[in-house]
């Protein structure tokens, strides 16, 4: 069960990382859908970061921006 809470350093750090390590990588930089192979990857980069930080805090960033790539993918179909 991932932690509650995580210490002020750690909110620091893992914002940095979701944003910068995650977000900017796998954003959508082109109109073409993703393929099964950028869908693996993302999420595999996806599980390093909640299996790092193991905070409630960090699943719901992860999974809101996870949510936000997949209704790009639909709204360009």
């Amino acid at each position: 069960m991932a932690r509650k809470y995580i210490t002020h350093e750690e909110v620091k750090s893992a914002f940095s990382e979701v944003y910068n390590k995650f977000y900017l990588v796998y954003r959508k930089k082109e109109d073409t859908p993703r393929s099964d192979a950028d869908w693996e990857q993302l999420l595999n980069a996806a599980r390093t970061i909640r299996r790092k930080y193991d905070s409630e805090f960090v699943n719901i960033m992860i999974t809101g921006l996870i949510e936000q790539f997949e209704a790009e993918e639909r709204e360009q179909k």
